[in-house]
């Protein structure tokens, strides 16, 4: 008979320091409780569908000279669909989308809408006036070598410089998605924090935060 695996909350392997190594972020980077190491997976990283759509915003933004905003900073409703129909997000129904919507705002395309936050504030789209506007920054993160540290800022920009209960208004099922488009990232032990290595985002995070500890890798997010 297999051998039963057993789910662990993840926290509960973490002591004090620990936590506060994962949740205390400085004003730039990561938590000194996370090492990101993506470069052991480009092809991957590559396909994460974050980073893919990112490329599509930022890839638009650069071709048309930025992206027109309206008054309430959102993408137009042209750049808006557009976007929409390039962008492959996990488990999203757009035929659902579009039945509901006769035409689209930027806040009724989830894909397009998180994809725009989290690229402004990563620094890869900048507001000038009206338009927004790609970074050189991020142009340079369109070669297909810079999948790692495009990842990397995305990772970054998500987890610990959004905050998610701005989605609050969004279906749980809908918004966790969100984070289930960041995935693959590799995450290794820092010496100080004492915490097990940890494959992270690898599937889903779950609404219950529970994952899944096997052999010193589990995937989802604590």
């Amino acid at each position: 008979m297999a051998a039963e695996t057993h789910l662990i909350p993840a926290w509960r392997l973490l002591d004090r320091e620990g936590l506060h190594a994962l949740v205390d972020a400085p004003r730039r980077g990561l938590p000194e409780g996370i090492f990101l190491t993506p470069n052991r997976a480009r092809r991957e990283i590559s396909a994460v569908p974050l980073v893919m759509a990112a490329r599509q915003v930022i890839e638009r933004a650069a071709a048309q000279g930025g992206l027109p905003l309206t008054a309430a900073g959102a993408l137009s409703r042209a750049d808006t669909r557009a976007l929409f129909d390039l962008i492959d997000w996990p488990e999203y129904a757009k035929n659902e989308v579009l039945a509901v919507n006769r035409v689209l705002n930027e806040a009724d395309a989830l894909p397009v809408h998180i994809t725009r936050i989290v690229l402004q504030m990563a620094g890869l789209l900048r507001r000038r006036g009206k338009m927004l506007i790609a970074a050189k920054k991020a142009q340079a993160l369109l070669d297909p070598n810079a999948s790692a540290d495009l990842f990397a800022l995305l990772f970054e920009a998500t987890l610990w410089r959004v905050s998610l209960s701005y989605f609050d208004r969004f279906p749980v099922e809908h918004w966790h998605r969100t984070i289930s488009a960041l995935c693959s990232g590799v995450c290794q032990r820092r010496p100080t924090t004492g915490w097990m290595p940890t494959c992270l985002l690898r599937s889903a995070l779950y609404a219950t935060s529970v994952s899944t500890i096997r052999s010193g890798t589990f995937p989802g997010l604590l």
